[in-house]
């Protein structure tokens, strides 16, 4: 099993291996073949890279817990996809998930798989925001908009500067 025994040591606790999604899914999914769980989740006969869930509320009640800490199926497919998982949308095998590097019987592949970073909406726009800054300081506008506020508009075909309030009224 990937777990290991609790020890009251915080060095023991710190020293304990991470298990990443892509292991622990291998795991289960060769688990499944022999504890009977195959029903539930399985590798899909004659591929090398592909699975599929055949009951999600089983999936979600009874395995989802125990091998992954969660108790929805969407926390699942959100794993799924950060981890470069790809879903089989047409032919007898629709509803699977497949990965070129998720290898049954291969089970140390799974170290070369790279989770996608996910940036929250906040950072983002914190991010466009600097990035916005930094082309005005490049550019020589920084101070001229903070100076003289959003009334004013720079012309984009010539470059003039006019004021908002002025065209607003002509």
């Amino acid at each position: 099993m990937w777990t290991t025994s609790a020890s009251s040591s915080n060095e023991a606790q710190s020293d304990r291996p991470t298990v990443q999604f892509p292991w622990r899914l291998h795991e289960l999914l060769t688990e499944a073949e022999t504890n009977g769980n195959d029903a539930i989740i399985s590798w899909i006969p004659g591929t090398n890279n592909a699975f599929k869930v055949k009951n999600k509320e089983k999936f979600t009640n009874e395995i989802l817990p125990e091998y992954f800490n969660a108790t929805k199926y969407k926390s699942f497919q959100r794993n799924l996809n950060l981890w470069g998982f790809e879903s089989i949308t047409e032919g007898p095998n629709k509803g699977g998930c497949q990965h070129p590097i998720f290898i049954r019987g291969d089970r140390a592949k799974c170290h070369y798989m790279t989770r996608r970073r996910v940036i929250s909406n906040a950072n983002e726009s914190l991010h466009r925001a600097v990035q916005a800054q930094e082309l005005m300081r490049r550019w020589g506008m920084f101070d001229f908009y903070f100076r003289n506020g959003p009334q004013d508009r720079i012309n984009a075909e010539d470059g003039r500067v006019s004021n908002a309030n002025a065209n607003d009224e002509a």
